[in-house]
């Protein structure tokens, strides 16, 4: 079952809860899937919201195939729900950084509410 991502819902949304799907040892931690969350996940670039679950730090997070995997620095109890602080302001040092020749939409889209415009170098086919 695929993570819903709150990120897109509210990009500024800074605090959650979300049920524990499944939690299993990882060789960097604790892999951590819940049922949603606001945590955005590293790529494209973009590097990975971090923040807590509960009581344990998140230290990364990754998707695959519309998963979303919180590596952790402890376990959290399969079942539970969990409070989900991000820390820092999430995804604007990234908007605030990305330069103009790598600027992704995805990216301006957790920062802003403006449409951005993709332009081509020559003749669109």
């Amino acid at each position: 079952m695929e993570t819903e991502k709150l990120y897109y819902q509210d990009p500024y949304l800074t605090a959650f809860t979300a049920r524990v799907l499944s939690c299993e040892k990882s060789k960097s931690g604790w892999a951590v899937v819940l049922d949603r969350t606001a945590f955005y996940p590293e790529g494209g670039g973009q590097p990975a919201d971090h923040g807590t679950l509960g009581a344990v730090q998140v230290t990364d997070v990754h998707e695959t195939k519309g998963v979303i995997f919180h590596t952790c620095d402890g376990p959290v109890e399969i079942g539970t729900q969990v409070a989900g602080p991000l820390t820092g302001p999430a995804g604007s040092t990234t908007c605030s950084s990305t330069p103009g020749s790598t600027f992704s939409p995805a990216c301006c889209a957790r920062c802003t509410t403006v449409t951005t415009w993709v332009s081509t170098w020559g003749p669109t086919r």
